[in-house]
Order: structure tokens, then C-alpha cells, then sequence
């Protein structure tokens, strides 16, 4: 491993895959299997924001008195419902270019990948899995479990990919990818370069205006992000 490997840090849902809502529909199938009644997840913010922090406000929404103490039950619900859901009708897919741009850096022994997602963490293997995703290259994890906020993970992965790299981590030399504001603004606060990809609810024009370094429409031009990462 080069000593001063870079870390790229990839958020999940619609950065590296599209789930076409199934994921939402099964956190509400969950809830109806938890309460026994109508359960809506209608309204609350999930863009950029981690599963338990969601989980507490739609339990909020719909009357559950203990989202805490439920919240291992919900978990195994979503998860069974999700798998359930793609068993059935396969729709979770890798975005355009996702893939081939993780397999190119892959074969870099100066770059280090990790994940960086606000999902449970068998959800989010879940959610890689079925588009077809290689875990592989992946040698760091933050899962939204990892902290009460977004950028709580930043720590997280930071601790963790210190013990692959066998040195701290230098936010100068990490990369984070994703497709929301919150990344671009956990990129700035720590001090790490943002590629942001406009595969999500904002145009590659907010994504730039909010401070990230590159904003592209999608991973389509994997020699040319894959340069632009190099050389960051």
C-alpha cells in the first residue's frame, strides 16, 4: 500500500445505486408489520439523512411510543420486507458508470475505497448486493449507525481507514463522492475534496454552487474521473 494512498469515500443511494423507491416502500411495510395499522412515510426529509435518524422520525409521525425499544424489530421488518420485495420484482440497479469507475480505482495501489452511507448496515449490503455490486474493493465501512448525524460518520471512517492505511488519515488526501447537499457540506467541514454527481434530487449546478470541487451529471466518464480523482 503506497503510504500516501488516497481514500475515496462513495455515499450509496443514488451515488453508486437506484432503488426506484423500493426501500421507502419497504420502511413502510415494516411499520404496518410493527403496528398493525396504516403507516405513512410521507414527508420526512431522507435525502443525505442516516436510517435511525429516520426510523425515529416516522415513528414520531405515526404514534409509536417507543422508537428506540422498537427498533431492532423494525430493522429485522425492513430488511425482510426489502428482500422479500426484490425476490419478487428485482428493481435496485447501479447507476450509470458506478461500477466500472469502483473497479478502476480498484486497480490502483494508491487509492483506498470506502463506504460512506446513512444506511443500517444490512440494509446498505443489502441494497449493494442485489444492484450488483462488488463489496470487494471496498475496504472501509460508516454505516448510519455510526453517529446521530452525517457527520458523525466522517470520524468513523476516518478511525477505520487509519488501520488500513497504517497511518492518520489526512483530509487533504480524501475524496468523498455522493449526490446530496449534506455531503457537500460534511465534504467542506472536514476538509476532503467532493466529486457530487447529479444522479439524485439536485442538479450538478447546486451541487457546484454548495462547494463541491466537480459536479458531473453522472459517472458515465470513468477514464476522466477517474484521472480527476488521482490527482486530487
Amino acid at each position: 500500500m503506497n503510504s500516501d494512498a488516497l481514500l475515496v469515500l462513495w455515499d450509496v443511494d443514488l451515488t453508486l445505486i437506484d432503488t426506484h423507491w423500493t426501500d421507502k416502500l419497504a420502511m413502510a411495510e415494516a411499520g404496518r408489520d410493527l403496528i398493525g395499522r396504516d403507516f405513512t412515510i410521507d414527508g420526512v426529509d431522507m435525502a443525505g439523512t442516516l436510517d435511525p435518524t429516520i426510523w425515529r422520525a416516522i415513528a414520531t409521525a405515526n404514534g409509536v411510543e417507543d422508537p428506540d425499544g422498537m427498533e431492532a424489530r423494525y430493522r429485522a421488518a425492513y430488511l425482510a420486507r426489502l428482500t422479500a420485495r426484490e425476490a419478487e420484482h428485482p428493481v435496485i440497479h447501479a447507476l450509470p458508470g458506478a461500477r466500472e469507475l469502483v473497479a478502476a480505482l480498484g486497480r490502483s495501489d494508491g487509492i483506498v475505497q470506502g463506504v460512506l452511507t446513512g444506511n443500517y448496515p444490512e440494509i446498505g449490503r443489502r441494497k449493494l448486493e442485489c444492484a450488483g455490486v462488488d463489496l470487494a474493493p471496498f475496504a472501509v465501512f460508516a454505516w448510519g449507525t455510526d453517529g446521530r448525524e452525517r457527520r458523525e460518520l466522517f470520524p468513523a471512517a476516518f478511525a477505520r481507514a487509519a488501520g488500513v492505511l497504517r497511518r492518520a488519515v489526512t483530509p487533504a488526501r480524501v475524496v468523498v463522492i455522493g449526490d446530496t447537499l449534506r455531503d457537500v457540506a460534511c465534504a467542506r467541514e472536514f476538509g476532503c475534496r467532493m466529486l457530487a454527481v447529479a444522479t439524485g434530487t439536485y442538479a450538478a449546478a447546486e451541487l457546484k454552487a454548495a462547494g463541491a470541487d466537480k459536479a458531473v451529471v453522472d459517472l458515465s466518464d470513468t477514464e476522466g474521473l477517474a484521472a480527476w480523482i488521482e490527482g486530487s
